[in-house]
């Protein structure tokens, strides 16, 4: 079954005549089933590949960036786990579609759009105010660099602003 797996990756990472790496997009759908929120913008899935062939694998929300759990400061740790609290919440079904979906830049992942009954929930994450656009280029924005509101709220259009 590992034999399997890796001819099938092999055979999604088409290679040039000069033999670099041609980056792919599988446009999807591809269903999948969520085993575990990582954090609040990555995932762990089973994907249905084929009929009788599945793959688990970690799947990052593409064009999104949530704070992070290790969090340089208290404000982006509180964040952190509103944005997975959030991301458990709208995946309770379990079931969703991988779009758009290629390798992570960094490896041993993927990077897709997560659909839940059609909506896009990395766009969903940002209109709660519990991610930000992110291109996946560049550094990204702290969320360390401003104060939560006087109400205690953390979701707040000043962590939009720049640094």
């Amino acid at each position: 079954m590992r034999a399997l797996l890796l001819a099938l990756a092999a055979l999604m990472m088409p290679v040039t005549a000069a033999g670099t790496e041609v980056p792919t997009l599988t446009k999807g759908p591809v269903r999948a089933v969520v085993l575990r929120v990582v954090d609040g913008d990555s995932v762990e899935v089973r994907a249905h590949l084929w009929p009788g062939l599945e793959m688990r694998t970690l799947v990052r929300l593409r064009g999104v960036d949530a704070p992070e759990l290790r969090a340089r400061c208290p404000l982006e740790r509180q964040l952190a786990q509103q944005a997975r609290a959030h991301l458990e919440q709208r995946l309770e079904a379990g079931v969703v579609e991988l779009h758009d979906i290629r390798h992570d830049k960094y490896g041993g992942r993927v990077t897709a759009r997560l659909l839940v009954d059609a909506a896009d929930v990395g766009a969903d994450l940002v209109a709660h105010g519990l991610a930000r656009p992110y291109s996946g280029k560049g550094p990204r924005k702290s969320w360390c660099n401003n104060t939560p509101p006087p109400d205690g709220d953390v979701r707040s259009d000043t962590l939009f602003s720049s640094p």
